[in-house]
């Protein structure tokens, strides 16, 4: 069925001879088919590619632009859908601050807790490549308080570029207190609270609890035993997907923005045999995740973007457990750059730039392009 189309700008770099240039692309059109929960979206890509060669005395500058259709199939997975959960690990809703208090009756704390299904969901797959591209899957996690649908359902082209054929699943947090933010109420309708009250702790899409909230200035301490289900949660996805790929977990890709780059992080040091390669953006190691220096991951490229002005995971402690992994001996291959939209942690569409240039790399195995 026909759709909507919706013009936008992008741009993409390509390396020639060792010299990288970059030029705005064109406008690229989104093609929508399909209903509300899978479908197929297609985009034009375009790029603009210079080479610089001695003619002579002189200097040649050579301008080639091209165009490719992309497409993705995209699937919205939600609770009660075809495919089931992506996992059923308990965890608290309620905050680790309030459970501790939740003995002493007299406050009438409930604790809550359930299955964590990591939904809704956004799984995507490319469409259209040659059968002979290997197949790969990135299982990537979004950062605390955003989802899946809100801020990855329309952007495929975060993802791919038509260099590698990457199936990429992207789950959402489950939604919890956080114990830094236990004082934060918000009113709500009284009918839909089981009490009557008219006032609840506000809840966000969280990978695990923050225990305290120290302004970017150092590491914040968490519960753990909230990150270890979602350790356990991002495994058995891992071991799932390795059985499409023959077994291969080193096919298997983790990745995440600011706190899912540290929570995929940790399920990928945590891993028992090798994976494919880690994307992490805007996040750092968490000091409680073991670094073996003999374990499955050290041979595989662990890729690491950094926006320069980020004041949320700031540089001179994010930088310390970094090199942890270096000195671990692990392959390490960090960047700090600028976001161009100047948001600092908050990165806006140089996301999509980074993922794909360390996509290209570990998949494809080419030189870094925008």
């Amino acid at each position: 069925m026909p759709g909507h189309h919706i013009t936008c700008l992008g741009s993409q770099t390509r390396l020639h001879n060792g010299l990288d240039s970059q030029s705005p692309a064109g406008p690229e059109v989104w093609g929508f088919w399909g209903d509300c929960d899978r479908q197929l979206r297609s985009w034009h890509s375009y790029w603009t590619a210079y080479r610089l060669r001695l003619q002579g005395s002189d200097l040649v500058i050579q301008r080639t632009a091209g165009t490719k259709e992309l497409s993705t199939r995209i699937e919205k997975r939600r609770r009660g859908e075809i495919g089931g959960p992506l996992a059923s690990e308990l965890v608290h809703v309620t905050a680790h601050s309030r459970r501790e208090l939740a003995a002493d009756r007299r406050k009438k704390i409930k604790v809550i807790r359930r299955a964590a299904h990591l939904l809704p969901a956004v799984i995507m797959r490319p469409s259209s490549l040659p059968q002979s591209l290997q197949r790969w899957t990135l299982i990537y996690l979004h950062g605390m308080g955003s989802s899946a649908l809100a801020n990855y359902a329309d952007r495929p082209h975060y993802f791919h570029d038509g260099t590698a054929s990457v199936k990429v699943i992207i789950p959402t947090a489950p939604s919890r207190e956080v114990s830094c933010f236990d004082t934060w109420f918000t009113k709500t309708r009284a009918s839909k609270e089981p009490s009557g009250s008219k006032w609840r702790l506000e809840r966000f899409n969280s990978w695990y609890d923050y225990t305290s909230n120290h302004g970017g200035r150092r590491e914040d301490t968490l519960d753990l035993h909230s990150l270890h289900a979602m350790q356990r949660a991002l495994h058995k996805i891992i071991w799932r997907e390795a059985e499409e790929l023959g077994g291969r977990t080193d096919r298997i890709l983790l990745g995440g923005k600011s706190q899912g780059c540290a929570t995929a992080l940790d399920a990928a040091l945590t891993f028992p045999k090798r994976l494919g390669g880690f994307v992490g953006l805007v996040g750092h190691l968490l000091s409680c995740t073991p670094v073996d220096p003999g374990g499955p991951q050290v041979s595989t490229p662990f890729h690491f973007h950094h926006e320069v002005e980020d004041d949320i995971m700031q540089w001179d402690w994010v930088q310390l457990e970094e090199q942890r992994l270096r000195d671990a001996g692990y392959q390490v291959r960090s960047t700090r750059s600028r976001d161009p939209e100047g948001t600092g942690h908050f990165i806006g569409g140089v996301e999509g730039q980074w993922i794909r240039r360390s996509l290209r790399e570990i998949c494809g195995g080419t030189q870094s392009r925008g």
